[in-house]
C-alpha cells in the first residue's frame, strides 16, 4: 500500500500534464497561424 500512495501522486501529474498539452499545442497552432496569415 505504501507504494501505491508513493505511486498515485505521479499518476495524478501524468495526467494532469497529459490533459494540458493539447491546449498548448493548439495555442501553438493558433499563433503559428497568425504568424504565418501575418507574413502573408
Amino acid at each position: 500500500q505504501d507504494m501505491y500512495f508513493l505511486r498515485d501522486p505521479l499518476k495524478n501529474d501524468v495526467k494532469y500534464q497529459a490533459s494540458a498539452q493539447p491546449f498548448l499545442v493548439l495555442g501553438m497552432l493558433v499563433a503559428g497561424l497568425a504568424l504565418g496569415h501575418g507574413a502573408i
